[in-house]
C-alpha cells in the first residue's frame, strides 16, 4: 500500500507540474513536436501522463488527418481535477476532431486511471470508446507493458498496422 502511495504521489507531482507550469508544458511539447511527422499516417498512443500530453498535442495540432487512431492507456483524463486544469490555451476542452477513433483502455483497479473518460466532458467526434476490461497484472495495475499486451488493446493497435 505504501509503495502505491509513493507511485501515486510521484505521478501526481509530475502531472501537477505539467498542468500548472506553462514553461514545463512548452518544453515537453517542443520535444514531442520534433518527432511528429505530419505527412505519415500513424497511431498516437499515450500512457498515464503521456495521455494528457498526447491530448494537448492533438488539441494544438491543426491537421490531424494523418492520425488513424488515438489510444489512451491508464489515463487520468477522466479525473475531474485533471479536466479542470487542462491548459486553456487549447481550443475548448473537447474530443480531438479529425481523428476517426479514440480508444481509452483501463484496468478498473489502476491507481491512476480512476475513471472512464466521460464523453459528456470531451464532447464532439470522435466519441471516446472506454474499454474497462484490461487485466493489468502489474503491482499497481498501471504498467505500460501489461496494457500493451492486453489482447483487445494489441488487436486495436494491430488493425492500424500495414
Amino acid at each position: 500500500r505504501q509503495r502505491q502511495m509513493c507511485i501515486r504521489d510521484r505521478f501526481t507531482r509530475d502531472v501537477w507540474c505539467y498542468l500548472t507550469n506553462k514553461g514545463v508544458r512548452i518544453a515537453v511539447h517542443n520535444i514531442i513536436n520534433k518527432c511528429f511527422i505530419d505527412e505519415q499516417e500513424c497511431i498516437l498512443i499515450g500512457h498515464s501522463l503521456g495521455s494528457i500530453v498526447a491530448y494537448n498535442i492533438l488539441m494544438n495540432k491543426e491537421n490531424r488527418n494523418n492520425i488513424k487512431k488515438f489510444i489512451t492507456l491508464g489515463s487520468p483524463l477522466g479525473i475531474e481535477s485533471i479536466f479542470d486544469r487542462l491548459p486553456t490555451e487549447n481550443p475548448p476542452r473537447k474530443a480531438p476532431s479529425g481523428i476517426p477513433i479514440w480508444l481509452n483502455a483501463r484496468d478498473t483497479q489502476d491507481v491512476v486511471a480512476l475513471y472512464e473518460i466521460p464523453e459528456v466532458k470531451y464532447k464532439g467526434n470522435p466519441i471516446v470508446i472506454n474499454y474497462n476490461e484490461v487485466q493489468n497484472t502489474s503491482e499497481n495495475h498501471h504498467g505500460i507493458a501489461e496494457y500493451l499486451t492486453d489482447p483487445f488493446v494489441a488487436m486495436e493497435i494491430r488493425k492500424c498496422l500495414p
